[in-house]
């Protein structure tokens, strides 16, 4: 039996520490002194400690043994005096005992053990105070781990053998780099993954005291990256602490791995014409041929070189320029209609037929092809229209497609609009027949033939019907004049309508040079000359002549005071008298000439103007000349009417005066 009179040791007097199961403490690098840091994964588990019997004297009843969380009694207790000296205890350290924290990273836990001495005087007496272990149940980074960070020629073209980095002993690896991270800790693991397999890791690199918040570089090594070479791969990472704690895995970085530089997901490229579903005339002259896009890829850089394929027609390489990396779509390319069309009218025999077209691209890397899309493009191509097939595609026109032939009022001569015309409409004339073809029909009853002069359009466009008769088109005198003087393309179109519809193809005819006169030169400039007077009916109430107007003959008169008049132009009158029912009267038709003179265009009073008169015309100063109609010509008008008509003619074309029409009465007084 122990002296209870014996004195007591101190607290802190037993030697024995306590002993933490293997399988329940976290691993612990060499670098670092234990730390009783337990695994997360036993959280939930009663731990059994060990502890070598504390005392060097067998125990009495009452004697007992507890351990202690943070000074804090846990646990059941022990009676000593059911073991022997240089016996091992066995002590459960319950889950429930454990503090936990979800916010505390690496919480420390104080531990120990105390002994009562309940056969004696009730003392304690407790183990070593600098006992601990440490819970930890918080995520690496918590939750905000930023993704990796990569060279910006890696995320800008992808993995290539050039951003590939030699560790000094011949290995490859592509590097990437972790962001410093809240809770990091001595002891932690990072390890990069691709596309979240576990079988794609990086090396794991684990950290030491002087990584603690620092960034970290990582290594993905070249021969994971050629098993997956090819492609487009989402590049992450993990963090496990010593506790076993994983972190959420943070957002990826999804790279091309272009390790051997093929590339093998370029998309094919699009024809934008062939969106509706087929490819014409119109679409396929756009910028002199038809668009092709070509879309953009991560992996093409500047300097490379893009090849159009149109069927068997390989463009010029066309290099890409800084500018263009990363672009979507790349570049616009055009196959030209000269290429299109002549595919098109071998596959089709000139007829109403879609022909697909196969359009690809490759792109060259010095002289390496390094990609080609899985798939060509196949629009659809149909040029069937009007004129037969087209002599030469190179030009913009159909050279089968006949010549207008415009003429003025006059008739001749041909595509010359003379000056005196230019007030009146003219006509367009097409031939039916293909130019050095007789009999081969340049259009189908149905096309539609649509004027233009210069780029303007003229009036509607019309129908074929009969297409082996020439089609004539108005121009009207308005487009005459606006044009006036000058030389014109006057050119058309032919449309026709296609099987698929509502497609159509149009065809344009080489252009006409057409010739017009100004005729702003013409007596008249264009307007209709002042209606001649009778100067007799001066002081009359309506306008007229009697018989005492026209015993002598009559006068009428011409004003010269008019645009573009002038000596040595010669007037033409004409006389003609009717009866009151409109009819002509024989023997009073009579015309004549008069070659207008320098005194003619001399100022001189006139009061026959304007008519119908006021009670008393004003008397104005102007030039003119009186045309005498002889009386042998008036009277046998008796009573009705006459006309009087005039033109002055220049060098450069004749206008013509608006018809005068005046009342005659010659009956006895």
């Amino acid at each position: 039996m122990h002296d209870d009179t014996e004195p007591r040791s101190a607290p802190d007097a037993f030697s024995p520490r306590l002993v933490f199961p293997e399988a329940a403490l976290a691993r612990l690098p060499s670098y670092l002194a234990p730390d009783h840091l337990l695994k997360a994964s036993v959280r939930d588990e009663a731990i059994v400690l060990s502890l070598p019997f504390p005392l060097s004297y067998d125990a009495e009843p009452g004697d007992t043994l507890q351990l202690t969380i943070d000074e804090r009694r846990v646990g059941d207790i022990t009676a000593l005096d059911r073991h022997q000296p240089g016996e091992t205890l066995n002590l459960v350290l319950a889950a429930a005992d454990r503090p936990l924290s979800s916010v505390e990273d690496r919480r420390v836990v104080r531990i120990n053990y105390e002994v009562y001495y309940g056969s004696g005087s009730g003392s304690n007496e407790y183990g070593p105070t600098d006992q601990t272990f440490i819970t930890d149940i918080v995520r690496p980074g918590r939750d905000s781990l930023a993704a990796l960070s990569f060279d910006p020629r890696v995320i800008a073209y992808g993995v290539t053998p050039d951003t590939l980095v030699d560790d000094g002993t011949g290995n490859r690896h592509l590097p990437a780099i972790v962001k410093g991270y809240a809770t990091s800790a001595a002891g932690d693991w990072i390890q990069g993954r691709i596309d979240d397999d576990p079988l794609l890791l990086s090396d794991i690199y684990e950290l030491r005291e002087a990584d603690v918040g620092t960034d970290i570089e990582v290594r993905f090594p070249a021969a994971l990256l050629e098993t997956i070479d090819g492609g487009r791969h989402a590049f992450s990472y993990l963090v496990a602490d010593r506790a076993g704690n994983v972190s959420q895995q943070p957002a990826s970085v999804d790279l091309d791995v272009r390790l051997s530089e093929h590339i093998d997901d370029l998309l094919p490229p699009t024809v934008p014409a062939a969106a509706d579903g087929l490819v014409t005339s119109d679409d396929a002259r756009v910028d002199g041929g038809v668009t092709v896009v070509i879309p953009g890829n991560a992996a093409i850089r500047a300097g490379d070189l893009i090849v159009l394929l149109w069927n068997a027609h390989v463009s010029v390489p066309i290099p890409v320029l800084p500018t263009q990396e990363g672009r979507d779509p790349l570049m616009l390319l055009t196959s030209p209609y000269d290429d299109v069309y002549t595919d098109w009218l071998a596959a089709s025999g000139d007829t109403d037929r879609n022909v697909p077209a196969c359009v690809d691209y490759r792109v060259e890397r010095g002289v390496t092809v390094i990609g080609t899309p899985t798939e060509p493009a196949r629009p659809a191509i149909n040029l069937f229209g009007p004129g037969g097939s087209d002599p030469d595609p190179l030009t913009p026109v159909h050279e089968n497609m006949p010549l207008p032939d415009v003429r003025g009022a006059s008739g001749d001569p041909a595509n010359v609009i003379r000056a005196e015309d230019v007030t009146q409409d003219a006509t367009a004339t097409i031939v039916w027949e293909i130019p050095g073809a007789p009999g081969i029909q340049a259009f189908a009853a149905g096309d539609r033939i649509q004027l233009f002069w210069a780029d303007d359009r003229i009036g509607a466009d019309i129908v074929v019907g009969d297409p082996r008769r020439d089609v004539v088109l108005r121009i009207p005198s308005e487009v005459l004049r606006a044009h006036s003087p000058g030389t014109w393309p006057v050119r058309y179109t032919a449309s026709r309508a296609l099987a698929t519809v509502p497609f159509c193809n149009v065809a344009m005819s080489p252009d006409r040079s057409v010739s017009v006169e100004d005729y702003r030169q013409v007596p008249g400039e264009g307007e209709l000359l002042l209606d001649a007077t009778f100067v007799e009916w001066v002081g009359s109430r309506v306008y007229s002549i009697t018989l005492s107007d026209v015993i002598d003959g009559t006068p009428v008169r011409i004003r010269l005071d008019q645009p573009s008049v002038g000596a040595g132009d010669v007037i033409r009158w004409r006389f003609q008298g009717l009866g009151e029912s409109g009819e002509p009267i024989p023997g009073t038709d009579t015309s004549g000439e008069h070659e207008i003179t320098a005194s003619d265009m001399s100022s001189r009073p006139d009061n026959t103007w304007p008519k119908p008169p006021p009670s008393s015309p004003p008397s104005v100063n102007r030039a003119y000349v009186d045309i005498t109609v002889d009386a042998g010509f008036l009277l046998p008008i008796v009573f009705g009417r006459a006309t009087f008509d005039y033109t002055i003619s220049n060098a450069v074309g004749t206008g013509f005066a608006k018809q005068d029409v005046v009342y005659v009465d010659v009956r006895t007084l």
